[in-house]
């Protein structure tokens, strides 16, 4: 059986200690549209992206370290 889910519908599990609950049906509110400058929010995304961001190769190298690791 294959599930097809809506646009902007997903499913999610979120573990909240030992606990695991799942919400089958979580819905997504559309874009809004621009309201005049969004430099403000560009910002944003490069200050964040900057401060919590990793390179890609970074990152898949790490993940084959940790997968030979379990051989």
């Amino acid at each position: 059986m294959t599930l097809y889910l809506d646009d902007r519908v997903f499913c999610t599990k979120v573990k909240d200690g030992v606990h695991r609950n799942l919400y089958p049906d979580v819905h997504v509110f559309l874009p809004t549209a621009p309201r005049g400058d969004e430099s403000y929010w560009r910002d944003v995304l490069k200050t964040s992206r900057m401060r919590w961001g990793k390179n890609r190769k970074d990152v898949d190298k790490a993940i084959l370290n940790l997968l030979s690791q379990q051989d």
